[in-house]
């Protein structure tokens, strides 16, 4: 069979046309990829939940973002004890900067009263001891923000900020509520 000579010629220009264009066009196309998309480590690195709080995301110091070190602590306190809590070490961390709490206390009452949320009563998302432990939210995010304004509400607005001041109206029957919580909260560190 003959082919015709003219075909192969057509095809070798139009090759050399259209690889021509894509070799000229391939590195701005990857540029545009590489400026759009962020790079995977440092998106896992700053750990801190899409819905976080201001006060738990990344903060601009210098030339770089450094996350908010007490959610990454409190992240790995909690997660060693295998909390359910531990995802939402951010929105902990957030909801006591926006009432002005001390960011350990929910999450210290969160251990004693729960195990840190592992054992309560199944979908009550009640991890804080709350109405006896019956009482019912809708998730995790709606218990600490619900728990960190009743803390804000009943006890801080009335100067009553320390553990120890606050067991007697949150567990009046029991004489180690507020060393026990003021002890996990020494756990987590520093304020």
């Amino acid at each position: 069979m003959l082919s015709d000579p003219g075909v192969g010629l057509l095809k070798g220009k139009l090759w050399d046309f259209f690889m021509g264009k894509f070799f000229l066009f391939l590195p701005v196309l990857l540029l545009w990829f590489a400026l759009l998309t962020p790079p995977a480590a440092a998106a896992d690195s700053l750990m801190v939940a899409p819905n976080a709080g201001i006060s738990a995301q990344p903060r601009q110091i210098g030339s770089r973002l450094e996350p908010d070190e007490r959610v990454f602590r409190l992240y790995k306190f909690l997660k060693k004890r295998h909390s359910p809590l531990a995802l939402y070490a951010s929105d902990l961390v957030a909801q006591a900067d926006y009432y002005r709490l001390d960011w350990r206390l929910l999450p210290a009452i969160s251990g004693l009263e729960s195990q840190f949320g592992r054992l309560m009563i199944p979908g009550t998302f009640n991890a804080y001891g709350y109405g006896g432990g019956r009482w019912h939210f809708a998730n995790w995010p709606d218990s600490i923000s619900k728990m960190s304004r009743y803390l804000a509400n009943r006890y801080y607005a009335q100067g009553l900020i320390k553990p120890w001041q606050i067991a007697p109206i949150y567990a009046p029957p029991c004489q180690y509520w507020g060393r026990s919580v003021s002890q996990i909260m020494g756990n987590l560190g520093r304020r």
